[in-house]
């Protein structure tokens, strides 16, 4: 199912957007539900839990609670529950394009990429325009070697939401791999423009940076991730300068 959005870019030109929803976010969802979400989205992920555990209670048929409550899972380190809760989701409502996409995330992070790959091609079956979808298959074809296949998918993902900053921090990542430092730039500058707190695009930008011996250009993006991400660990160069232990640059998939 999916509803059909219009964005206003900075042109002033007007594109379709397909948002593809979940059937069953559709169905009326608790204030639990709501309230665990919200929770969630504001990274308050035990009081989020408790919200989402109330909701499942209420309604143990709710696919959209399972991975919801599975997001959150997945950000407290409860990786095997996370996928529990995925497995859930889509047996309650096989057609739920985000959890097939999640899950294929979170397969992916357990090393399992045979599952991975055919959990992301069953989220681009029921839901050809699913942004993450291809974000996330884009992070397995980069995890092959096959950093071109990576960037097609990159593009339609940025194509479908060119809001997000994930896909273009990905993408900036396999650019980088091809030997393309100033495609590379302008992706990381893109994800930090749609993301500001995108600790991972802003130290990508910085290790660029300092191989491209902008120390002064590297150093500021390299404080401002250990500033968004307090408990990143960093070390002090001579200079007196907080510089990030990160050496390479880091990729992110969507849940």
């Amino acid at each position: 199912m999916h509803s059909g959005l219009t964005v206003i870019l900075r042109s002033g030109c007007l594109i379709p957007l397909i948002a593809w929803v979940p059937a069953s976010a559709w169905t009326q969802q608790s204030a639990a539900y709501t309230r665990g979400v919200s929770l969630l989205e504001q990274d308050k992920y035990a009081e989020a839990l408790d919200a989402l555990n109330q909701a499942i209670a209420e309604n143990p048929k709710s696919s959209e609670a399972y991975r919801q409550r599975a997001r959150c899972r997945t950000r407290l380190e409860d990786l095997k529950g996370a996928l529990a809760d995925y497995d859930k989701a889509i047996d309650l409502d096989p057609r739920n394009a985000a959890a097939w996409s999640s899950r294929s995330a979170l397969k992916r992070r357990l090393a399992d990429p045979e599952g991975a790959w055919a959990d992301v091609a069953n989220a681009l079956q029921i839901a050809p325009g699913h942004a993450g979808a291809y974000n996330n298959r884009g992070l397995l074809r980069a995890d092959r070697g096959d950093y071109k296949g990576a960037i097609e998918d990159y593009d339609r993902s940025v194509r479908l939401d060119p809001r997000q900053g994930l896909a273009f921090g990905n993408r900036g990542i396999a650019k980088e791999r091809l030997n393309d430092p100033q495609g590379t730039m302008a992706d990381y500058t893109q994800a930090i423009a749609n993301d500001p707190s995108d600790v991972n695009a802003w130290s990508n930008r910085g290790i660029l940076k300092r191989r491209l011996k902008d120390l002064a250009g590297a150093r500021s993006d390299l404080d401002r991730a250990v500033a968004i991400a307090p408990g990143t660990r960093s070390r002090t160069a001579g200079s007196g300068s907080c510089i990030t232990t990160w050496a390479t640059p880091s990729s992110r998939s969507r849940s």
